[in-house]
C-alpha cells in the first residue's frame, strides 16, 4: 500500500458457511465505510478489509450454523485441538454439505449457492481457504481484501512485540491498570494473562506460562529458558499466537488502519485496551458500531399490515404484543387502570387523614391498600385471559410474525444464516443490503 491508502477493518471467527447474518452485517458496514470516507475524502483511498481470526481453537464455536429452523453442525472426527483456520476440511465436510444441499432444495437460487458452498468447501484444503473463498464470491464486486495473519511474514513483522511483551508482561500490567481504575460493578470483557500468547503448532494450541525462569505450554509439553524462546520467537514467530488481548494490537500494528468495525461487546473490550496500545506507540483505531437490521419477508410484512403491528411493536416481548393487540382491539373495556388510579387515590387521601390524627394507623392502611390492588391487578389478568380466548386465529398470527422475525427466542441477526435469505432474493439479496445499510446511521435498519 502506498502512503495515502488506508483500511477500515472488520473480523470474525471461521464459523462455517459465515455462521449468523451479523457477520454479513459486519463486512457490509465496513465496506460501506470505506465507500463514504473515498466519496468524502479524495486525498486518500480507503480499502475494506476482513480479518479472519484463523488462530482461534474453539471448534464448538464456529462448526454450527441455524438454517431454515433446522440447526446444522459439523463433525470431525478427530477432535481439534489447533488453529481452526489449519483445519483440513478435504475429507470431512461433504456430510455436511450434503445436509445443507438437502434443506435449500432444488431452485435456482438454491442451486446457485449449492454451487457456491461446493467450490468454496469441497476445491480448498483449509477452512481458511474456505472462508476467503465465500467471502469473495459474496462480495466480489466490492474490493474487499480478506487477511489470514497467520503467517510466518505477518509474524515476523510483529515479532519483537512478541518478544518483548512474553518476557516483560507489558499488556498484563496495563491491563490491569486500567481494570483497576474503572468502577467495581464494571464487567471487564476481556482478561488479560500474565502471558497473552498460545503457543501453536499443527492441531495445537496451547497457552504459554512462567515456570521460574523458565517458560513452558500450560500442558509442560513444551519447555523453554529465556534465550530459547527468544530464538523460537525469532526464528519461528508463526508459533506465537496471540490471545484476545493481542490479537487486536497485531491487527492494527500491521495494518494502516482508520476503523474498526464490531458488534457491542467486542468494542466493550477494545475500550479496555487503549492504555496497552499507548505503551506500544500504536495507533488505536476509531470504533464503530456494525449495523443492525431485521429482514421483513413479503409474507409476515402482510400479516403486520393486516393486524395494524408497527416495527416497534414486533420488538416487545410476545406476552407484551399479545396483550396490546387484546387491549385494542376488544369491543370491551378489559383495563382496570382507571378504577385502580381511584383506588391509589382515595388510599391517599385517607393516609392524608390519618397523618395527623394517628400516624400509627399509616402502615395497615398501606397493607390493606396493597391487598385491594393485588385484587384488582388479579382480576384484570382473568379478565384478559377470558377476552383472549376470542383471539385465538389472531394470537396465533401473532406468534407466527414473532417467531419469524426471532426465530427461537433469539434476534434474527444472531441466530438465522444469510442463506435463508438469499434463497428468496438470490443475487440481488447482499446488493440489496448494501444499499439499505447507511454505515454510521444510529437507526435499526
Amino acid at each position: 500500500m502506498n502512503s495515502n491508502t488506508y483500511t477500515v477493518t472488520t473480523g470474525h471467527q471461521l464459523i462455517i458457511f459465515t455462521g449468523p447474518l451479523y457477520l454479513i452485517y459486519k463486512v457490509i458496514t465496513t465496506i460501506n465505510l470505506a465507500k463514504k470516507i473515498n466519496e468524502e475524502n479524495s486525498r486518500v483511498k480507503v480499502v475494506p478489509l476482513f480479518w479472519m481470526a484463523s488462530e482461534d481453537h474453539d471448534f464448538a464455536e464456529i462448526n454450527h450454523i441455524n438454517l431454515l429452523q433446522k440447526t446444522i453442525i459439523w463433525n470431525v472426527e478427530n477432535h481439534v485441538q489447533g488453529a481452526v483456520g489449519r483445519i483440513n476440511i478435504t475429507h470431512n465436510i461433504q456430510k455436511t454439505i450434503e445436509e445443507v444441499k438437502f434443506i435449500l432444495g432444488s431452485s435456482e437460487n438454491a442451486l446457485r449457492l449449492i454451487s457456491i458452498i461446493e467450490d468454496a468447501y469441497l476445491k480448498n484444503n483449509t477452512l481458511a481457504e474456505a472462508t476467503r473463498y465465500l467471502l469473495h464470491q459474496l462480495f466480489h464486486d466490492e474490493g474487499l481484501i480478506i487477511l489470514d495473519a497467520d503467517n510466518h511474514d505477518l509474524k515476523k513483522i510483529f515479532a519483537n512485540i512478541i518478544e518483548q511483551d512474553i518476557l516483560t508482561k507489558q499488556s498484563f500490567y496495563y491491563m490491569n491498570e486500567i481494570i483497576r481504575q474503572m468502577h467495581t460493578h464494571y464487567k471487564v470483557q476481556a482478561k488479560s494473562r500474565e502471558i497473552n500468547f498460545f503457543y501453536l503448532l499443527d492441531n495445537y494450541r496451547v497457552l504459554i506460562v512462567t515456570d521460574g525462569d523458565k517458560y513452558k505450554t500450560k500442558d509442560e509439553k513444551y519447555t523453554f529458558t529465556k534465550e530459547e524462546l527468544q530464538k523460537e520467537i525469532q526464528s519461528f514467530p508463526e508459533r506465537f499466537s496471540p490471545n484476545v488481548i493481542i490479537r487486536p494490537l497485531y491487527q492494527e500494528f500491521l495494518l494502516p488502519n482508520l476503523a474498526y468495525i464490531g458488534g457491542p461487546h467486542e468494542l466493550a473490550y477494545w475500550f479496555e485496551l487503549r492504555s496497552m496500545f499507548e505503551s506500544y506507540k500504536v495507533n488505536f483505531p476509531m470504533l464503530v458500531l456494525r449495523k443492525n437490521a431485521l429482514i421483513i419477508d413479503d409474507n409476515t410484512f402482510e400479516l403486520m399490515k393486516e393486524f395494524h403491528i408497527s416495527i416497534s411493536d414486533i420488538f416487545l416481548p410476545i406476552d407484551e404484543l399479545i396483550t396490546s393487540f387484546v387491549t385494542k382491539h376488544s369491543n370491551d373495556d378489559i383495563s382496570l387502570k382507571e378504577e385502580i388510579g381511584l383506588i391509589e387515590q382515595s388510599f391517599t387521601q385517607i393516609l392524608d387523614k390519618c397523618k395527623n390524627i394517628d400516624p400509627l394507623l399509616q402502615d395497615p392502611i398501606r397493607t390493606e391498600k396493597s391487598k385491594m390492588l393485588k385484587i384488582l391487578n388479579h382480576l384484570e389478568k382473568k379478565l384478559l385471559k377470558t377476552k383472549k380466548k376470542t383471539f385465538n386465529t389472531e394470537i396465533e398470527h401473532l406468534r407466527k410474525i414473532k417467531e419469524n422475525l426471532f426465530p427461537a427466542e433469539n434476534s434474527q441477526e444472531r441466530y438465522d444464516n444469510f442463506m435463508n435469505f438469499y434463497l428468496r432474493k438470490g443475487d440481488r439479496f447482499i446488493p440489496d443490503l448494501i444499499n439499505a445499510l447507511e454505515p454510521l446511521s444510529k437507526t435499526y435498519t
